[in-house]
């Protein structure tokens, strides 16, 4: 017997689950990994008049997780078109292009929202995807790789 359930309110549902189990009910198709502990991906979202910095909370190869302090996150909504600029770590420049914001959710004092990139226009986030999925990857193998040791019989 399979049974489907559809969550119309999303932000609430993750807001509620934890990264362990917040990965069961991502349902998509790229892997979303965090960065490293001990190193920020800075952000930078702007639309119109509004240009807000923070941090990533996860990253695939189609979009991000921005953390904001909710007064900043409130100017934004849901899909809205923004300019997302990603300082990514050991890299001098920065990788920046269109997106939407496709929703977001309360993590504590901070709100993440979900941002997907818009790969189809002419950008830097279109021209240097290849170092940006580099890096995502290689977040991937790193967690993979953690997740394995710790799983070993002691």
């Amino acid at each position: 017997v399979r049974v489907e359930v559809q969550f119309t309110r999303l932000g609430d549902l993750y807001a509620q689950l934890d990264d362990a189990l917040g990965r069961y009910f991502n349902r998509r198709s790229t892997a979303r990994v965090k960065p490293d502990i001990d190193t920020n991906v800075y952000v930078k979202l702007s639309h119109g008049p509004h240009r807000v910095r923070g941090f990533a909370h996860d990253l695939s190869g189609t979009g991000l997780g921005v953390a904001l302090p909710l007064a900043q996150a409130a100017v934004f909504k849901g899909g809205e078109h923004v300019r997302v600029t990603v300082h990514l770590p050991g890299s001098d420049d920065e990788i920046e292009g269109p997106g939407v914001v496709r929703h977001g959710y309360r993590r504590g004092p901070e709100v993440v929202l979900g941002v997907e990139f818009d790969l189809l226009a002419d950008s830097p986030m279109r021209t240097r995807r290849k170092e940006f999925l580099g890096y995502v990857e290689a977040r991937r193998e790193s967690m993979e790789a953690w997740q394995q040791a710790l799983s070993r019989p002691a």
